[in-house]
C-alpha cells in the first residue's frame, strides 16, 4: 500500500478502534424493505443492543455530523456517489456492494479522509461492543455477542469467515471480533490484521487469506504478532490451481507460493492450517490452552486400540509419542491394575478408566512428572476435572470422547472436552511449538524499529476530519495485487516492482497466462509492535 499522504505522513498501522467500538454508526441505503441489507443489519445491532447511536440517514442526504462508520448498503452504482458525500464526515466507510475490480470494474476512491473498508464485504462483529456490523444471515445467532475467548479472525472472504465464525460457536469457541477484508480498496488483510492486534489485543488471531498482495505486509504482521506473543493461525485458499483461478475471480486476489508462505508462518511461529475445521480446531486449542513448552505427548486411555490410533494421529501432526521413564511407569502402576501398561500410552485398562479419583491419580502424576508436554486423555465428557483439562492447564490437556458428546457446554465453562480423537489431536499439535529452526532463512536479521499506531485516541476537534490517525492515499487509486514470489528464499539483492508492472502482472494473471515474472519482496524488514502484551 502506498503511505505518501501530501502534507505529512500517516502510520504504518491504522487506529481500528473507532471501527471496533464505534460510538455513532450511520446505516445508509436499503432500509425500505424487510429484507434489504440495511434492514437487516439494523435488526442486528438492535437485537445485540448495541449501546452507540444509530443513524439512517438517505443516500443522497449525507452527513451532517461527524460518524465513525458508515455502512454503505445501496447498489454498486451508487457508492462511488454516496462515498464522495460522506467522505471526510466517517471514519471508516463500509462497502458491501460487489462489481468493481473482481469483475473487471473501477475503482473506489476517496479525497478527505474517509476508509473504505471492503468493497464486497460482509462487515464486521467485535462483541465486547456489541458491535454487529453486518447483514449477513450466519450472525442472527449471534446477536447474544458472548465472547471472553480472545481470538479474533480477519478473513478476504466475508461469507465464508462468517461460517467460520458460527462453526466455531457450536463448538463453545466464540470469538471476540470478526472482520472482513472484502476487495481491500484501503485495507488489506495484513494491515487489517495488525490494526487488530493494536486494538483489540488479541489472544489468538485467527486468518483466512486468499492471496498476498504485499509480502512485506505479510511479514510485518507475523513480526506483530510475535512480538506481542499473539499466535496466528492461517487458513490459505488458492493452493491448487482451480483454488486460484477462484480466489482471483472472487477477491481479485492472486494467489500465493503455498511452500515458501508455509516457511514463512512458520519462522515465526504461526500455525498454516489446511481447512475451515482446523482453523476453529486450532484456534481453540490457542485461546483455551495456549502454547505448550514442548512436543512430547502422553496418552491416557482405558482402550487399546483408541490408544493406538491416538499415537498415529499425534505423530502424523509432528508429535512425540516418548516412553515414558522406568521410575515414573512405577509410579502410576501404583494406581493401576496389574494388567494395564503405562509405557505410553498409559491403558489403564477398562476396569480403571471408569473411576474419577483413580483417572486423577494417574493424570495428576504424569502431568507433574515433567516427561510430557502435552497430554491427550481418552474418557468420558464429564472428566475434564479428574483429567486436569481446564482452560489455562499446564501442561495442556484435553479431554477426548468415544461417544457421541455435547461438548459446546463443557468449551463454554472451560473444559476441553473435544467429540472425537482427531479433532482432540489437532487442538494439541496447534498448541505445539514450531520445530527448531524451521523458515529461520526467512526471518530478518536485525529488525527495524517498530511503528504502531498510538495507544491512545486524539481528541478530535471541532468539525475536524474523523480518521484519527491513519489516511489513505488522497486521490490514489487502491494497491494492486501483485504475485507472491514463487521460489525465493532469500530477501537479500532484492527489489521492488514499479506499480505499473504490478498492474501488468495482475492482468497477465488473471488471464492465466503464466508468463508474469515475480515481484520479489522488498529488502527492508519489517516493523515490531514496540508494545509487547503482558500474558
Amino acid at each position: 500500500m502506498r503511505t505518501d499522504v501530501p502534507g505529512g505522513s500517516r502510520p504504518d498501522v491504522p487506529d481500528l478502534r473507532p471501527l471496533l467500538s464505534p460510538r455513532t454508526v450511520a446505516v445508509i441505503g436499503g432500509t425500505s424493505r424487510e429484507t434489504g441489507l440495511g434492514a437487516r443489519t439494523l435488526r442486528h445491532l438492535r437485537e445485540a443492543r448495541f449501546g452507540g447511536e444509530v443513524l439512517t440517514p438517505g443516500p443522497r442526504a449525507g452527513l451532517d455530523r461527524d460518524v465513525d462508520v458508515a455502512l454503505l448498503c445501496v447498489p454498486a452504482a451508487a457508492v462511488q456517489e454516496v462515498l464522495d458525500r460522506i467522505d471526510g464526515r466517517a471514519a471508516f466507510a463500509v462497502v458491501f456492494a460487489s462489481g468493481f475490480e473482481e469483475t473487471g470494474g473501477g475503482s473506489l476512491t476517496t479525497a478527505r479522509g474517509t476508509v473504505v473498508l471492503g468493497p464486497n464485504t460482509v462487515g464486521l462483529y467485535h462483541a465486547p461492543d456489541r458491535a454487529v456490523l453486518t447483514f449477513a444471515q450466519a450472525f442472527d445467532s449471534l446477536v447474544d455477542c458472548r465472547h471472553g475467548s480472545g481470538a479474533f479472525l480477519v478473513s478476504q472472504s466475508g461469507a465464508f469467515g462468517a461460517r467460520v465464525v458460527t462453526a466455531a460457536a457450536r463448538y463453545g469457541f466464540h470469538l471476540d471480533g470478526f472482520v472482513g477484508s472484502g476487495n481491500e480498496v484501503h485495507l488489506d488483510a495484513c494491515t487489517l490484521a495488525r490494526g487488530v492486534l493494536a486494538a483489540a489485543d488479541p489472544r489468538v488471531l485467527l486468518l483466512y487469506l486468499e492471496g498476498i498482495r504485499d509480502a512485506d505486509a505479510l511479514r510485518a504482521l507475523l513480526a506483530d504478532a510475535e512480538h506481542r506473543g499473539v499466535p496466528v493461525v492461517c487458513l490459505l485458499g488458492g493452493r491448487s490451481a482451480a483454488g486460484a483461478t477462484a480466489a482471483a475471480s472472487h477477491t481479485a486476489a492472486v494467489s500465493t507460493d503455498t511452500a515458501v508462505t508455509r516457511e514463512l508462518f512458520e519462522a515465526y511461529g504461526a500455525v498454516l492450517v489446511g481447512s475451515d475445521r482446523e482453523l476453529v480446531l486450532a484456534g481453540l486449542g490457542l485461546s483455551l490452552l495456549g502454547r505448550a513448552a514442548g512436543r512430547r505427548t502422553g496418552i491416557v486411555t482405558g482402550s487399546g486400540g483408541a490408544g493406538v490410533v491416538a499415537a498415529d494421529l499425534l505423530g502424523g501432526a509432528g508429535l512425540e509419542v516418548p516412553v515414558l521413564g522406568a521410575d515414573l511407569q512405577r509410579r502410576l502402576m501404583a494406581y493401576l491394575p496389574d494388567i494395564a501398561s503405562p509405557r505410553n500410552p498409559v491403558d489403564v485398562t477398562a476396569q480403571a478408566i471408569g473411576y474419577d479419583a483413580t483417572l486423577e491419580k494417574v493424570c495428576t502424576t504424569l502431568r507433574e512428572s515433567g516427561e510430557v508436554d502435552l497430554v491427550v486423555v481418552i474418557g468420558r465428557e464429564d472428566q475434564a476435572a479428574a483429567a486436569g483439562a481446564r482452560a489455562g492447564g499446564a501442561p495442556p490437556t484435553v479431554v477426548a470422547t468415544l461417544v457421541p458428546a455435547v461438548v459446546k457446554p463443557r468449551i463454554e465453562a472451560g473444559e476441553v472436552v473435544l467429540p472425537d480423537l482427531d479433532s482432540a489431536c489437532r487442538v494439541l499439535a496447534a498448541c505445539a511449538p514450531p520445530g527448531p529452526g524451521v523458515g529461520a532463512a526467512l526471518r530478518p536479521a536485525s529488525p527495524r524499529p517498530p511503528s504502531c499506531s498510538p495507544t491512545r485516541p486524539r481528541p478530535r476537534a471541532s468539525g475536524s476530519s474523523p480518521t484519527r490517525g491513519w489516511r489513505p492515499p488522497v486521490g490514489a487509486p487502491p494497491p494492486q495485487p501483485t504475485r507472491y514470489w514463487p521460489a525465493a528464499r532469500s530477501w537479500a539483492g532484492r527489489s521492488s516492482s514499479s506499480p505499473t508492472s504490478r498492474r501488468a502482472s495482475t492482468r497477465r494473471a488473471r488471464a492465466g497466462s503464466g508468463s508474469t515474472s515475480p515481484r520479489p519482496p522488498p529488502t527492508a524488514s519489517p516493523p515490531t509492535c514496540s508494545r509487547a502484551a503482558s500474558r
